[in-house]
């Protein structure tokens, strides 16, 4: 009966190490996608806790390289405004915040940078981030303990849940995230986030309409608007 109840232990510890090992290469092969891509489309929904305060944060990214970037983005906690357009073509930048037009500011990490944030803290994170400047993100905030979850449907969309840990490597646990993963092309469909701040709940409903890299932008996207 001991080694009956030995052997059931051990076949747990097998198939929970063998759905974290396929969780893990789920997300990677996730994370590769985005970092390796010469151009990215995002179209995103970000709904937003804290505490009992609730905010969204929406729009869309464009990204190609040269460092291309162009934000589309609308919320209710921009201070000027709530519609934002940031456009930085490699040479010049352009911000225009509500109607109030900005050249030396704010402006999103540079393309690989800002590629890594997609890819670790979602599309809404990665677009308000101003002080990361690299984009070996793992050596800060590295991504553990994966877990596999169920499969679920995004829409019309198959989708695999990866659960895992993200870390601060001085402060220790961050948040737990969960993301869902189109099984056809291995990129988000959602992503979903949990964290205490300042004593405060933190969460985070982040969903995809568009997801795709790789594809042929147009260089007006990336036109910097002279007024």
């Amino acid at each position: 009966m001991r080694a009956l109840t030995l052997h059931s232990l051990l076949l747990a510890v097998a198939l929970a190490r063998a759905d974290e090992n396929e969780a893990e290469k789920l997300y990677r092969g996730m994370e590769k996608k985005i970092l390796a891509a010469k151009s990215l489309v995002v179209e995103f929904d970000s709904q937003n806790t804290v505490g009992d305060k609730k905010f969204t944060v929406k729009g869309t990214i464009h990204l190609a390289e040269g460092n291309k970037t162009r934000l589309d983005l609308e919320s209710e906690i921009f201070e000027l405004g709530g519609k934002n357009l940031i456009v930085t073509n490699g040479t010049a930048k352009y911000a225009k915040v509500g109607e109030i037009v900005f050249r030396e500011g704010p402006f999103p990490p540079k393309g690989d940078v800002f590629l890594a944030l997609i890819a670790e803290f979602g599309a809404a994170g990665a677009a308000l981030e101003q002080k990361i400047a690299t984009a070996e993100l793992n050596e800060e905030f590295p991504v553990t303990t994966f877990k596999l979850g169920p499969k679920e449907m995004i829409g019309e969309r198959e989708a695999q849940v990866v659960q895992y840990q993200l870390e601060n490597k001085k402060l220790g646990s961050l948040a737990k995230m969960s993301l869902w993963i189109d099984t056809k092309t291995g990129l988000p469909l959602k992503r979903t986030m949990a964290e205490k701040q300042d004593g405060k709940e933190v969460r985070m409903t982040e969903t995809y309409t568009v997801f795709t890299v790789d594809s042929n932008l147009d260089d007006k996207l990336f036109e910097v608007p002279q007024k």
